[in-house]
């Protein structure tokens, strides 16, 4: 059962989340787009918080352009690894069979809205390369490219 939402960290300028599940009296804690945090938070009526520290990072300095497409990176890198993290537990029985269908089917849809998220753009930049991924081309252009 989705017991919270936690805007736990601003790392590079990237909100990180995590779904806070309790499954047979354990607490599981699953990194998460805040965005698709807020959107199950909202839809399910879960309580959603945000650590006082991250709150305080937000009044910080813009960000200039080499810095918007570290971020960008940086924010690509996270969602493939919350993506692969995500499929990990979906392939767990006890962690399917410990979640209502409703649970079930929510988890299996923010899992394919990240997916679309992350799934490359046909157009690329040649120039951009980070972990075997190129960015599309929109994330190219703070570079001039």
């Amino acid at each position: 059962m989705l017991e919270r939402i936690v805007i736990h960290d601003l790392r590079d300028r990237a909100f990180l989340a995590k779904l806070v599940i309790r499954q047979n009296g354990q607490i599981i804690e699953i990194d998460c787009r805040p965005s698709d945090a807020i959107a199950l938070g909202i839809a399910s009526e879960t309580p959603i918080f945000v650590a006082e520290r991250v709150v305080a990072q937000v009044v910080s300095e813009p960000m200039n352009l080499a810095s918007q497409k570290e971020n960008l990176e940086y924010r690509r890198d996270q969602l493939a690894d919350q993506i692969a993290q995500l499929h990990a537990h979906l392939e767990d029985e006890s962690f399917r069979t410990s979640l209502t269908m409703t649970e079930l089917r929510q988890v299996q849809q923010q899992v394919q809205d990240m997916e679309a998220t992350w799934k490359p753009s046909r157009r690329f930049c040649g120039s951009c390369r980070s972990r075997n991924f190129r960015l599309p081309i929109f994330d190219c252009r703070l570079n001039g490219g």
